[in-house]
């Protein structure tokens, strides 16, 4: 006699819970929340339509995420970053993204490359319309399906911690006003490069490359972040 299976499998759907981080998170991301604006609880509920322990519980996981900050005797705030913070985070992206590249690069097979290269062809297509809000999030992909097909999955969940950091950096690099417009050229020349040596499968050069554009990222988002403290 067969066994009887009586839990069958939940299909999955977000949580409300998920869905106002989610919205907070990309409002934060956009520039809609500007760095140091206080989250106001009453107007956030009123606009998503929740109550307050779920909206307490979706700041609180921001929080963690390291995009708020909750003060106390003043309630939750977008994070303002310091140089120092983005130099630092910059720095471990370069290393976590470096390793993710080239165990991409080790674990490759002609489906992986065939995906990644249908995402570079989104920055490129992007980069060509000079649609911002676009170029973020193909760019955000194409990192994370690299970090994602790595196959390290402690890898995986490091680089997660930090992405809504590292979005909000990307985000002040893509839509300043003083962006050189022969950087982001560069940038898309970059990740071609990167891609010409994941696909001859050298893996060694394609994390120098990576490494390398993270470095020229650092460096110009920190230029920018100088520029916008004198405003």
């Amino acid at each position: 006699m067969g066994e009887i299976k009586v839990l069958n499998p939940i299909p999955r759907v977000s949580s409300l819970k998920e869905v106002v981080i989610n919205s907070i998170r990309d409002a934060i991301i956009s520039g809609y929340f500007k760095p140091g604006e206080k989250l106001i609880e009453k107007r956030l509920t009123e606009d998503l339509g929740v109550s307050r322990t779920i909206l307490r519980e979706a700041i609180s996981h921001l929080s963690a995420e390291g995009i708020v900050k909750v003060i106390p005797n003043k309630g939750p705030i977008v994070r303002n970053f310091e140089e120092k913070d983005i130099f630092n985070l910059y720095q471990i992206r370069m290393a976590l993204l470096g390793l993710a590249t080239r165990q991409f690069t080790q674990n490759l097979s002609e489906n992986t490359l065939n995906k990644l290269e249908k995402k570079l062809e989104k920055i490129k297509f992007a980069h060509k319309n000079f649609d911002a809000e676009k170029l973020i999030k193909a760019k955000n992909d194409f990192y994370q399906y690299i970090v994602d097909e790595s196959g390290n999955s402690d890898l995986i969940l490091l680089i997660r911690s930090l992405e809504s950091q590292l979005s909000m950096m990307r985000s002040l690099g893509i839509k300043h006003p003083k962006r050189s417009s022969t950087r982001s050229k560069i940038s898309v020349e970059n990740l071609q490069a990167s891609f010409n040596m994941i696909q001859a499968g050298n893996y060694a050069e394609a994390e120098r490359m990576i490494r390398a554009e993270t470095l020229q990222a650092q460096k110009e988002i920190i230029s920018l972040f100088k520029e916008q403290q004198k405003t």
